[in-house]
């Protein structure tokens, strides 16, 4: 029983210094023990280790990451977060047109069509090809019948014959 209490003791100060791995790795060994309340206690330790783990591989590091995080959020009408998260992704990569584009929807979605705008206008100038892009998604289709933004997407004009 002493054992399974050291045990018990170690697993949660590596806990506390977030070193999942190891103090899971402890609490299971800590729950086979023969102190019941112990071992109750280490399995749900281990669960929240477990947890833990998964919300860390989830954490967004690269441009892209925090892209591919703030287009869920968006689909989801969570747009403070996929503001967050979209914004990380343009300071890692500023220009990177789909990243500008998805924030100036995400902008819009907003009611700010300033720097809706803004984006837009940048992705466009990045990737002409947006202007098209977005005139065909549906996810703008509000968004496109106002002002400044239907104006940047009208067809480009040639020169003059």
């Amino acid at each position: 029983m002493q054992g399974q209490v050291e045990l018990f003791a170690q697993a949660m100060k590596l806990f506390h210094q977030r070193q999942w791995t190891e103090a899971a790795r402890l609490f299971e060994t800590a729950a086979g023990g023969p102190a019941p309340d112990i071992a109750h206690t280490a399995r749900t330790h281990l669960k929240m280790c477990a947890r833990r783990q998964e919300q860390d591989a989830l954490k967004p590091d690269t441009a892209e990451d925090h892209y591919t995080a703030g287009v869920v959020l968006l689909n989801r009408g969570d747009y403070a977060a996929a503001a967050g998260h979209l914004r990380e992704a343009l300071a890692a990569d500023g220009d990177a047109d789909h990243i500008h584009s998805a924030y100036a929807l995400c902008a819009g979605m907003q009611g700010d069509l300033g720097l809706c705008a803004e984006h837009l206008q940048r992705a466009i100038a990045l990737r002409p090809a947006t202007r098209n892009a977005v005139r065909n998604d549906p996810d703008w289709a509000v968004l496109a019948r106002q002002s400044p933004i239907r104006e940047l997407l009208q067809p480009e004009r040639g020169p003059s014959a």
